[in-house]
Formats: structure tokens, sequence, C-alpha cells
């Protein structure tokens, strides 16, 4: 049989105890470190906060930069803001590059935040309330253009992710400039439509 004398029980003891204030201190320690890891988030948020206050301050001179920024096309005139669907349609201009440099293409591009299939539906109420179907190839003024047999307008999206920290602070100012209302939009569509 198995004898036990006070030195092994002891040590077993200690081991024990040992084990468990590890663990406790370990429990400590991760408590710890979660609250500092919230207590940093909290700050870099305010940080974050007070630097897009700052930006919201700012004003936007010219829209038809930021625009021409966001487009990839160099923004001539804004020739109409639409508020039933909220969008704008801008003439552009494309220079071309390689065996077609020098040559300067115009491209009608409509900003919206619709997505496409939001958008083309908003359009179709307005434009061509009660028609028949082949009424919205007679209308001769439409966002989009004329509507193709095969394939859909071309568009980028562009967000936060693709256009930069403060992308919806300013889309809204872009909006307010040109007196259309579309908030802060999260996303904008830009269509490039053909003339």
């Amino acid at each position: 049989m198995f004898t036990f004398d006070m030195t092994g029980v002891v040590i077993i003891v200690l081991l024990v105890v040992f084990f468990v204030k590890q663990q406790i201190d370990s429990a400590v320690q991760t408590a710890a470190l979660k609250k500092m890891a919230e207590v940093e988030e909290k700050r870099l948020y305010l940080e974050i906060q007070k630097v897009r206050e700052k930006k919201r301050d700012e004003v936007i001179t010219d829209p038809k930069n930021w625009l021409s920024e966001m487009s990839g096309y160099k923004v001539m005139d804004i020739l109409k803001v639409v508020q039933d669907p909220k969008a704008i349609s801008l003439m552009a201009v494309e220079t071309g590059t390689g065996a077609n440099a020098g040559e300067i293409e115009n491209i009608r591009i409509v900003v919206s935040p619709l997505g496409p299939k939001d958008l083309k539906r908003e359009l179709k109420r307005v434009e061509h309330p009660g028609k028949g179907m082949l009424a919205r190839f007679r209308t001769p003024d439409l966002l989009l253009g004329k509507p193709k047999w095969f394939g859909a307008v071309p568009f980028v999206e562009r967000s936060l992710g693709e256009a930069g920290h403060y992308f919806e602070i300013q889309a809204g100012k872009i909006g307010t400039a040109l007196k259309l209302d579309w908030g802060e939009p999260e996303k904008l569509y830009f269509y490039y439509v053909e003339n």
C-alpha cells in the first residue's frame, strides 16, 4: 500500500494552491487587459470623432473636383440635378491613352445613391408613368439614356472602403452644395452613360 509522509502531502497541497493562484492571476490579468482594450478603443473612437467633426466643418468649394476624383473622369459641367430620384447628371471628358493619345472623349455620368435596380425602378416610375413598354424609347430626355436591348449601364460604386474615411461626409456636402438633399449616403453609384 501507499504511505504518505507529511512532506509529500505538503508538496501536493502547495502545487494545488500554486495552480489555483495561477488560474486566478490569469483571469484577473485577462480581465484587466480587456478593460484596457475597451478604454483604448473608446479613446480612439473619440479621436476619430473629433477629426470627423473637423472634416464636417470644412467647406467643399468646387464639387466638380471631388466628383472628378470619385468618377475617374475630368468633370467639365454639371448638367442637371434631379430631385426624384436623387441624382446628378454630369458631363465629363476622358483623355485617350496609348494609340488614342491626345483624343478627348465626352462621357455623361449620372451620380446617385441608388443602386442599379433601385434607380431603374425609380426612373421607370418617374419617366414612364402608365405608358406602354415601347413609349420609353420615344421619351427624349432619359437620365440613363435610351434603354439597351442587351447589357446594362456600366457603373462604379464608391463607398467608405474605396473612397476614404470621410466619404459620406464629403458626399453629403456635395449634395448640399448642389442643392440635392441626399443626406450623407454610405454609397454613391457613378453610371457611365453613352451619349
